[in-house]
């Protein structure tokens, strides 16, 4: 597959002060700063440590996450989870960005899930404390229901869910959701699915990816006995609302070229 450099707003992720920023109007939304645009490829393991992400190590009652379980092999990475024997905590793998000033924008992935059942799949941003989380997220037990989600403090959770004309697990698909003042929009492939609306996060967050399993019956299922691998091949986000160079958009099934 054809690889891009990142972006040039991204020359480290030590999260250099950039120019006064400017401000962008789109519709629906009041004029915000502009965020320094995000591209990544996974051009190497050394890149996804040093430049742009953290392989997370945490751990809590009902699954830990393994940094080994995260690898980058020819430009793809995989997010690993292990297989688990029953009664033992799943160990899963995620990524989260060094870069914490995630704001209003449009974000992309090209993702090849799973079939192994069993598995959540996440590709979402992330703030804790107050709680702001926008989530694309699949079960691998019922791989072609897409869950859309907002997570914020102040209302729980607004979601939508919607059945995909493809198997995720067959071929990379472009997953898009673009984030307003007051709105969030979902695309697969360049189709819209779904628009949430409810109490929409509104602080900067990390960009988060993972694969894992905490034997909830009611989220996933009982953990994978299999390995289960998660490709990403490649992340973008831009906040002016930009599509991804053409060249990595050609290498995802019915994503609009």
């Amino acid at each position: 597959m054809k690889r891009v450099l990142l972006c040039q707003a991204v020359v480290t992720l030590a999260l250099v002060a950039c120019a006064p920023a400017q401000a962008v109007s789109t519709q629906g939304q009041t004029a915000t700063p502009i965020v320094p645009e995000f591209l990544q490829t996974f051009d190497s393991a050394h890149e996804l440590e040093t430049t742009a992400w953290t392989a997370s190590a945490w751990e809590n009652a009902t699954r830990a996450h393994s940094p080994s379980n995260v690898t980058v092999k020819d430009g793809v990475l995989a997010l690993k989870l292990s297989a688990s024997v029953p009664g033992t905590k799943p160990v899963s793998a995620e990524i989260a960005s060094r870069r914490n000033d995630f704001f209003y924008g449009t974000y992309r992935a090209s993702i090849k899930m799973s079939s192994v059942p069993g598995a959540v799949v996440g590709w979402f941003t992330y703030l804790g404390k107050p709680l702001n989380e926008i989530d694309v997220e699949f079960l691998t037990r019922d791989p072609r229901k897409a869950h859309f989600t907002l997570h914020h403090i102040r209302t729980g959770v607004d979601q939508a869910t919607s059945n995909m004309p493809f198997d995720p697990s067959a071929a990379f698909h472009e997953y898009r959701f673009d984030w307003y003042t007051n709105r969030v929009e979902y695309y697969v492939d360049g189709k819209q699915y779904a628009t949430l609306t409810n109490q929409v996060p509104d602080r900067a967050s990390r960009i988060l990816l993972n694969h894992w399993s905490s034997n909830i019956p009611t989220w996933g299922g009982k953990a994978p006995t299999e390995d289960a691998v998660m490709l990403v091949d490649w992340v973008c986000f831009s906040s002016e609302y930009k599509a991804p160079p053409s060249k990595l958009l050609s290498t995802t099934v019915d994503a609009p070229k």
